[in-house]
């Protein structure tokens, strides 16, 4: 909040012309990628009977106080019918920057663990870097939601998500789902004994404009100030 004030000496008495606070909140910028099923796409066909409802769908927001920070939320949102559908893990590509030297990520509020696809660390799969629970028990499970960050060295748009190749869900879930982002379900099914790989693509988020100052309050402000000053410009006169 910036308050921008200026002052006026008339007759030895400092006038205060001008003391409005004016602030101003917006949503930050965002990207998100979604998919889910039935009527999405990639949705295996093979999922037993009856066919849950299952998707995801992940949020990443741009920090306003530090903008080479980027908070992702991954949410579940699964019918919460039984069994329940669980996400395990997700995969995703990035455009540019490596985990360690260009950005590191953090802040998980679930025992996860992130990293490269190599050696020791879901070898073999097609996307770049994988997010994954910890245990059976870190899942999540419909309406559940995970959320950290990314930060940058330098940094500051949304490229890295957007400028990111596709890929299919080889050695990850498996299936020919393809996208920027894929994210893993399992206990999908009537007994809970089938899973499903979901892709998506990075769309841009329209950010909101910021929200204007509230004029209901400064009218009764601006109007004593002007009484004010009008009535000592008055007194001054008659004095002289």
């Amino acid at each position: 909040m910036k308050s921008i004030k200026s002052y006026k000496s008339i007759g030895g008495v400092a006038i205060l012309l001008g003391g409005l606070a004016l602030t101003s909140t917006g949503n930050a910028a965002s990207i998100s990628a979604s998919n889910s099923c039935p009527g999405g796409v990639g949705c295996d066909t093979g999922v037993s009977s009856p066919f849950p409802s299952y998707g995801f769908s992940m949020v990443i927001e741009q920090r306003t106080s530090d903008n080479t920070i980027f908070d992702l939320t991954l949410t579940n949102t699964s019918s919460t019918s039984t069994p329940l559908a669980l996400i395990d893990a997700f995969a995703m590509n990035m455009g540019g920057g490596t985990l360690g030297t260009d950005f590191s990520v953090g802040g998980f509020t679930a025992p996860w663990t992130f990293g490269a696809t190599g050696p020791g660390f879901f070898n073999g799969v097609n996307f770049t870097y994988v997010g994954d629970a910890n245990s059976p028990g870190d899942r999540l499970a419909p309406n559940g939601m995970l959320s950290f960050w990314f930060d940058f060295t330098t940094n500051t748009s949304f490229d890295p998500w957007l400028t990111a190749g596709t890929d299919t869900g080889g050695g990850f879930g498996g299936g020919g789902d393809s996208g920027q982002l894929a994210v893993s379900f399992q206990q999908l099914g009537s007994g809970g004994q089938d899973s499903d790989l979901l892709a998506a693509n990075w769309v841009n988020t329209p950010s909101n404009p910021p929200n204007p100052p509230n004029p209901a309050s400064e009218p009764p402000v601006l109007m004593l100030m002007l009484s004010a000053l009008a009535a000592m410009l008055f007194s001054r006169k008659k004095i002289a």
